[in-house]
């Protein structure tokens, strides 16, 4: 089931809650997301670049790599 909850921020203060989360916070998840989209930035900046991905991109200990 998707979470539809949100909750408004500003200056890292909570100003609004909208809806309630189902399920527990995953800060992995937040690291995940950022390496695939440093690999996807990487594919599409240096097309012809033979070198994997994952070499170039910053260590992230969430996911093991």
């Amino acid at each position: 089931m998707k979470c539809h909850a949100r909750i408004h921020t500003e200056a890292d203060r909570i100003v609004k809650r909208v809806g309630d989360h189902n399920h527990a916070a995953d800060a992995a998840s937040v690291d995940a997301a950022k390496v695939v989209r440093d690999a996807q930035l990487f594919a599409i900046n240096f097309p012809d670049t033979n070198a994997p991905p994952v070499k170039q991109l910053k260590k992230c200990p969430a996911i093991g790599i």
